[in-house]
This record gives structure tokens, sequence and C-alpha cells, in this order.
């Protein structure tokens, strides 16, 4: 990732020889190639058919004109400032407005690529969108769409995060997954927190097919279908396909219109295909999950581990110490034997008895073990008397061995 330098702020740009290398990249990633979702983000401005009616076709055609671009991007999410609508499709770096009837480009640059799986949405009147996969690399830095630049800047404290669940709070951002942090957009920081649940769940399902609502997250793609409370972080689950056939939209047939905790889903039509209230989907199909239920997360069993490996190393230590106190014994027998000995020559077959390696049978064997042993006799001796106990004397007949 590269920033312009004619823009102070640093405008965030991606690698431009990496056009074709994402298109490979994306073309192994089966994942990315599924179903086109539509989904509208309502503050409660339109919310008669009729008016959203042609904002949802003009947003199927978009995105029929990006897929011609060669690039899958698996959700077009269209979100309100004010009056105005705004159409940011992941994985890409545009930023279309609704404008007499038709999708105006507010994005200048020619990059894209960066921020596939990320999550778009506004804050403060402010277009944001936060991580995703690009260029090998996933990633939890966010970023904000400059209209007067028609280009995207980095939010600096989210430089160097990693790729998590997101959803929104009133300071700005919460991540559960692989960071546990709130980002306060506004100041620009960001804020470690204990999360209730585990992350190893959640971070394997980063903002893919998830729905958020006002209070809630939705998640319809696994078994059991988990609904998480963003107050209370208390987690639900049911075995209820709540909106599968809808949500699983092979040919582009259903627009998701959001409004606060409810859910409509219409077909190309504009008729209403299935209405949701979250709140009442809880009361009555859903069930609360114990935190237990759920594996450590990868910091406690770091955590563990570390533990493991301290308390084996430990047991290593005081085995080897135990081992060399033993031998330093047996060392000080010998040196006060070999002191001890009537004469100041020691045969080597007499030596190999006092250093109690006589059994060995195999001659190599035993040469490199009488070596050992009397280097480590010289050792000690030689700590405290400044010379050598052992000295080794050549045959004469044959220099290549000791006598």
């Amino acid at each position: 990732m590269f920033y312009n330098s004619k823009n102070k702020n640093g405008n965030l740009h991606c690698k431009a020889f990496s056009v074709w290398l994402v298109f490979i990249s994306l073309c192994l990633n089966n994942n990315l190639f599924g179903q086109v979702h539509l989904f509208y983000e309502d503050k409660g401005k339109r919310a008669d058919t009729s008016e959203i009616g042609p904002i949802f076709r003009a947003a199927i055609e978009l995105e029929k004109r990006l897929e011609a671009k060669a690039l899958k991007i698996g959700r077009l999410d269209l979100l309100e400032i004010g009056d105005q609508v705004y159409a940011v499709a992941r994985g890409r770096f545009d930023v279309y407005k609704w404008e007499s009837g038709e999708w105006k480009n507010l994005y200048k640059g020619v990059l894209f690529g960066h921020n596939f799986y990320s999550k778009n949405f506004v804050f403060q009147n402010q277009i944001y969108s936060f991580g995703g996969y690009g260029f090998w690399n996933a990633h939890g830095q966010v970023i904000k769409f400059s209209f007067k630049e028609g280009d995207w800047e980095l939010v600096p404290c989210t430089k160097d995060l990693k790729y998590s669940l997101a959803f929104k709070v009133p300071e700005g951002l919460q991540l559960l997954g692989n960071e546990s942090i709130i980002i306060d957009l506004p100041n620009r920081s960001i804020e470690h927190y204990e999360p209730v649940f585990s992350g190893e769940w959640f971070k394997n399902r980063c903002n893919q097919k998830d729905i958020e609502f006002e209070r809630y997250i939705y998640f319809p793609h696994d078994r059991p279908i988990l609904i998480f409370d963003k107050q209370t972080h208390q987690l639900y689950e049911s075995d209820l396909s709540m909106m599968a056939s809808s949500y699983f939209n092979p040919q582009r047939l259903a627009f998701f219109h959001i409004m606060g905790d409810r859910l409509s889903v219409y077909n190309q039509s504009m008729d209403t295909v299935e209405n949701y209230h979250i709140e009442q989907e809880l009361r009555e199909k859903y069930l609360p999950v114990s935190a237990s239920r759920f594996p450590l997360n990868n910091k406690l069993k770091i955590a563990g581990l570390g533990v493991l490996i301290l308390i084996i190393i430990i047991i290593l230590v005081s085995i080897i110490k135990r081992s060399r106190t033993k031998s330093s014994v047996h060392h000080k027998t010998v040196i006060q034997q070999i002191l001890n000995w009537n004469d100041f020559q020691i045969s080597m077959s007499d030596l190999d008895v006092l250093l109690n390696i006589h059994h060995i049978q195999n001659p190599d064997t035993l040469k490199f073990k009488r070596y050992q042993k009397i280097q480590e006799i010289n050792r000690i001796y030689q700590s405290t008397h400044q010379k050598m106990l052992v000295i080794r004397k050549k045959d004469t007949a044959d220099k290549r061995r000791y006598i």
C-alpha cells in the first residue's frame, strides 16, 4: 500500500502493478465468486418502496457493470448520509452517489483490490471502510473517503490492526476476533477490552455474510444460526433458518432493506418476500449461548502453551543440574583416588576402572568416553590448582596411541 504524496494526510493507494495479480488471486478464491447481495441501510428516509425501487434496480445494473470489469464484488452496500444515497462495493474504492436517477462515481483514483470482504459504513456523515483482503494480505485498517479529494485516507491508529469482525458502536467501531479493540474514530485512538466470548469462532467469519442491525448482528450462513447483541454482548442461537432462501441469492432476485432492527426483503418487482423484526425473532426462536461453549481464544492458547513450555524447560534444567551434580561428585571422587595413587604413573586399564568405563566393549566408544572424562577431570582440577591433573603419555612404539 502506498500513499499519494500530493495529499498531506496520505491518500490510500494500492500497488498499481498488482491489478492483474489480484484478479488471479481472487480466481483462486471461490468464496469471492459467490452471490452478490444488495444491502440498503435506511435511516427511515425512504420506507416507501416506490422510492427505493428505482435505486434497487439501478444498483443491480451498477453491480453488473462492476462485474464486467472482471472482479466479483460479493456485496454492494447502499449507505445514507442525510438525504443522499451512496453505493460502495467491496473490493473497489469506487463511491457512487445517487443523483438525478443515476449513479455518479466520486472516486477519482484508478486502483482497487485492497478491501475485499471489507465492512463499509457511515459514521458522523463520513463513509468508512474497515479491513478486508487484498494483495495476499488480510488487514484491519480503517480508511475514510474524502469527498474533497475523491480518494481514501488511512485512519492512522488502525495501520497495524488485524482483520476482525467489526460492528458499529457510539465511539466508532468495535472489533471481535483477531482483535478485541474499540476504535474511537473522532479521537483517532484505540482502546482494548476483554470480550465475553472468545473470538475464535468470529475471526473466520469476519464481515463476509453477516448483517448488522442497529443493535444486533445476524449470522445466517452457518448452523446454528447466530445473533449477537452488540449492547450486552450476549450470543443467541437457533436451528431454524430465518431467511436462507432469500439470503443465498444466486439470481440476485432479493434486495435487503435494513431499518433499525427490522429487515424487509424485496424481489425485483419490489414485492415483499419476507419481513423480520430481530427482537421478535429472538423471543420466539432463539436461546442464549453460554460463553463456556466457545474454545479459548488464541491469546489464552498461546499463554497456556507458554506455561507448558516453561514447565518443561524447568524440568529439563532440573534434570541436567542433578546429572551434572552427580557427575561432578563422581569426578571429584576420581580426582581424590588419583591423588592417593601410589605412583605418579597410572596405566590406561587402571584409569578406566577409576573412571568406571572399563565395561565398555567397543574400543572407539571407550576411547571417546576416556577422552571426555579426562577433559572434565582436568577442567575441575585446573579451576582450583591452575594445572592439569592427568597428562597422557604416547606409546613410544606407536605414536598414534596413548598408554
